[in-house]
Order: structure tokens, then C-alpha cells, then sequence
């Protein structure tokens, strides 16, 4: 998940009949986060500015998922995600075979069924509330908000797996 500082909101205030000039950011600062989550509760998360590849890919995968599913899940687990094409590479894949118990299999041309995706989305909102100024900021209210999510809340996006998987099936996805 990349998180723009900015979400190109801009409020002016002006006086009647007077046009604003309103100066904007070309390209706004930015964070990339990776996340993970399971019915035990949320993995703590990877914030990165550079851009993922598949190297940093299987890097987050061994500092970050092995080690926090080994605590949490022990070998009991399942990976889900998509086909992004990091995620596909040979090198990726090679090492996800290696190194990952199960990984659920992923339609190639699906809507994005993975439920972060709707975690992230209400992350988004909670963060666009809190408004952050600065890049400092951003990684602080989000470490907070991932943070104060309890298992419970987590419930309905983990059950909804099932439901999301059978739409899929019967669109013969």
C-alpha cells in the first residue's frame, strides 16, 4: 500500500469575486507500507520509501512475515495475495516455495479479493481524519491506528474469505 501525504483536497478561502491561485504539489511525499494480518491480530508493519521489487519483496517476506507468522501462527498458516508481478517473478516464486507452508492459489484476472485491501481502505479514512502534515507525521498516526486494532475488529475481514472466494467461483474467475 503506498500513502500520499496529500490526497489533492485543497480548501481556499477567498474574498467575493476574487479568483485564488492555489499552489499545488507536483508529485506529494510518500510512504509504502506492507502489511499482514491474521485472526491472532495485525503483524507490525514495514513502512519503506523506495519503490517494492522482488528483491525487497522476499526481503519483507523474511524479516517481516516468517518471523511475526512463526510467533503468531506457527506453521499454521496460509498466504494470501495477489499476482502482482513481484510476487510472481521466478525469483519470488522460487522463494515462496521454499520458505512459505501454504499459499492460497490466486485467479490470474480477479477483482482484488484480498481483505487488507478493505483494511487499508478504512486505514486510509482513519488517516485522511487525522490529517497529518508531514512525513513524520504519516508514520506516526499510522503506526497508531494499526496499532489500536484489536483481533476482534479484524473478525468480519478474515471470515469474509469465504464468501469473496465463492463469488469468484461462480463468476468463473
Amino acid at each position: 500500500m503506498s500513502i500520499w501525504l496529500s490526497r489533492g483536497r485543497i480548501r481556499m478561502w477567498t474574498k467575493r469575486g476574487k479568483k485564488g491561485i492555489c499552489p499545488t504539489t507536483k508529485h506529494s511525499p510518500k510512504i509504502n507500507v506492507w502489511a499482514a494480518f491474521s485472526s491472532m491480530g495485525v503483524f507490525p508493519l514495514c513502512i519503506f520509501k523506495e519503490n517494492m521489487n522482488n528483491q525487497l519483496f522476499i526481503s519483507i517476506m523474511e524479516g517481516h512475515l516468517l518471523r511475526q507468522a512463526e510467533v503468531f501462527l506457527g506453521n499454521d498458516w496460509r498466504l494470501v495475495m495477489d499476482n502482482d508481478p513481484k510476487h510472481t517473478s521466478l525469483i519470488s516464486r522460487q522463494w515462496i516455495e521454499k520458505n512459505i507452508p501454504n499459499k492460497m492459489p490466486w485467479p490470474s484476472q480477479s477483482p482484488d479479493i484480498n481483505p487488507i485491501e478493505n483494511l487499508f481502505g478504512w486505514v486510509k479514512q482513519k488517516l485522511e481524519k487525522e490529517g497529518p502534515r508531514t512525513i513524520a507525521e504519516l508514520k506516526c498516526k499510522l503506526e497508531e491506528i494499526w496499532g489500536n486494532i484489536e483481533p476482534e475488529f479484524l473478525i468480519p475481514y478474515w471470515k469474509s474469505m469465504v464468501t469473496r472466494c465463492n463469488m469468484v467461483i461462480e463468476g468463473s474467475g
